[in-house]
């Protein structure tokens, strides 16, 4: 039997220039030369070759309402959500004409693990971006010692900010311990622990930590970095679900008034690699109703994978 040839694009996200950003592999089509999906076990090791934080794989929906699934992997595991693969993989399969755009926006649904996941690509100054309205509202989790936390990210713990809130697991989709740090200084300084993380208790922390420090007083700009766990990421130089998540935490704990709040997330500064990732929280009487990341992304490369036959399929 014949090998299978298996197109890609590869993408940074969250930023309007190449060399920037957060890289994602996708392959629109990921089906075997026999027209059959792909393993998770070969979508794995497709994962590592690439060596990105995230690959997708595109297949086809299982629900009617959305028009294509994605399986999301890091180099090490399959997630369930995440925000610059699903920002990517909208922007690279309108640009190819996969999903067609006949005006100047586009809205769909794409079926994650997490849930149904709306999508709006525009057209934005010429180049195309996209925002996605979050599976789940701010899940808040449980607190995880601030101790442990600074040993985590190679810091002592009096930089670790616990006035405003203690170290919290929060997720929109994807848990992690959001951690505020005392200053830029100190999240410069941040570092990955291996053995740090793997003694954090929550769920949270076994995703990663998102270290953050508020730029103004909205605050409207923070600076975040997000060092990953168990996922085989071991900084990210932007994270979509960790925003998402920072966002709609801020706005409950500080109780932002009925509205739509907008937040500007820088991230990868440290790693030469700068992302900027735009949030709203839209919030009602009731608390927060909707949680929205939003960017764009440009195209690095297209190619093939040639892969043996006898790697496979469902």
């Amino acid at each position: 039997m014949k090998a299978s040839r298996l197109r890609f694009s590869t993408l940074d996200v969250f930023t309007d220039r190449v060399f920037a950003g957060n890289r994602l592999a996708v392959l629109p089509d990921a089906r075997d030369a026999a027209g059959q999906p792909l393993t998770a076990p070969v979508m794995q090791a497709i994962a590592a070759e690439f060596g990105f934080s995230e690959t997708v794989f595109v297949v086809a929906s299982r629900r009617p309402d959305c028009v294509r699934r994605l399986r999301i992997f890091t180099p090490e595991a399959e997630l369930a959500f995440a925000g610059h693969p699903t920002i990517g993989t909208a922007i690279a399969l309108v640009r190819e004409g996969i999903i067609p755009m006949p005006d100047a926006r586009v809205a769909f649904g794409f079926d994650l693990d997490a849930g149904p996941t709306a999508v709006v690509v525009r057209h934005d100054e010429g180049r195309l971006a996209a925002q996605l309205t979050a599976p789940h509202l701010p899940d808040l989790g449980a607190a995880s010692p601030a101790e442990l936390v600074a040993a985590a990210v190679g810091l002592p713990l009096e930089l670790i900010d616990q006035v405003v809130h203690p170290p919290l697991d929060v997720g929109i989709g994807l848990p992690f311990v959001i951690v505020r740090l005392a200053s830029l200084e100190a999240l410069a300084r941040a570092r990955r622990d291996r053995d740090g993380l793997a003694r954090l208790p929550t769920p949270g922390g076994r995703h990663g930590v998102a270290c953050y420090v508020p730029l103004d007083d909205g605050p409207t700009r923070v600076r975040m970095r997000v060092f990953g766990a168990e996922i085989g990421i071991e900084e990210d130089p932007a994270t979509g679900s960790a925003a998402g998540a920072l966002a709609g935490f801020l706005a409950m704990t500080a109780r932002w008034p009925v509205g739509t709040h907008a937040l500007s997330i820088e991230q990868g500064i440290e790693m030469g690699r700068p992302s900027r990732i735009l949030a709203e929280v839209a919030v009602v009487e009731a608390g927060v109703a909707a949680v929205r990341i939003g960017g764009g992304a440009v195209t690095v490369s297209d190619g093939w994978l040639h892969l043996p036959q006898d790697l496979g399929s469902t």
